[in-house]
């Protein structure tokens, strides 16, 4: 089916290049389910299809290429690629970066990818550009973990505010909502997060030989250092 697709986009009849269009699209959301022989058929002959629009100096077509690249590399959990190739389809057509669905498939990578400042920026931009509602709850989220404890309780907030109170879907959303009040109180509105540093100060009293033995002046200044590193140290919290 790959290889009709591939057929279909290659003819000079325009009439058969939403077939293909439509056809390709439907075997790429199934990504995660492709083997792995189907997975590097479904990259090359997407790759055919950008560098077929690059040829004929197809910007604008290139660039939708270069998403549904980014789309399909982020299915198939190569988040490296899916950065690098959302990147090269807001390079081919900068309108890409003020469209809210854009701003929230990047930021969804960015996160994945560890780079939460990054994340938050762009998914606060599809929220600015107007998106799915859902989006607001992932901003907060990348916020908090940015170490933006305020402007994430108060993206939360406005998420709650808007959707179903009894919803369990948005239970996540609730729980991280009234634990923010607690980190703010520890490291206030904003916080440079050092993991590293923060569970070097709870790895020891996590040993459960060793750990139990220390005393507790110790162990309650411990926590107060990691919680001052990173406010959101799951160790420093479980050992308080």
């Amino acid at each position: 089916a790959l290889e009709v697709s591939d057929r279909l986009d290659q003819s000079d009849n325009d009439a058969l290049g939403a077939p293909a269009y439509v056809l390709l699209s439907v075997l790429l959301a199934h990504g995660p389910d492709l083997s792995a022989a189907d997975r590097e058929i479904a990259i090359e002959m997407q790759k055919k299809r950008f560098q077929r629009r690059i040829d004929r100096d197809d910007r604008s077509g290139a660039a939708a290429e270069a998403y549904n690249m980014a789309m399909l590399s982020k299915r198939i959990d190569d988040k490296v690629a899916a950065k690098e190739w959302f990147e090269r389809a807001a390079e081919l057509d900068p309108s890409y970066r003020d469209r809210g669905y854009f701003n929230s498939d990047l930021a969804g990578v960015l996160f994945l990818t560890g780079d939460e400042k990054g994340a938050a920026a762009h998914y606060l931009r599809a929220v600015e550009l107007g998106t799915h509602t859902h989006v607001k709850a992932l901003a907060g989220d990348a916020l908090l973990f940015a170490g933006s404890y305020k402007a994430s309780l108060e993206m939360f907030k406005q998420y709650l505010s808007e959707v179903d109170e009894g919803d369990a879907e948005d239970a996540e959303w609730r729980l991280k909502a009234r634990i923010l009040p607690a980190l703010v109180s520890v490291a206030g509105f904003e916080q440079d997060r050092q993991i590293q540093k923060a569970w070097e100060r709870v790895e020891p009293m996590i040993d459960f030989v060793n750990g139990m033995e220390m005393d507790s002046k110790e162990r309650q200044e411990r926590i107060k250092e990691a919680l001052r590193f990173d406010a959101c140290c799951g160790g420093a919290w479980f050992c308080s």
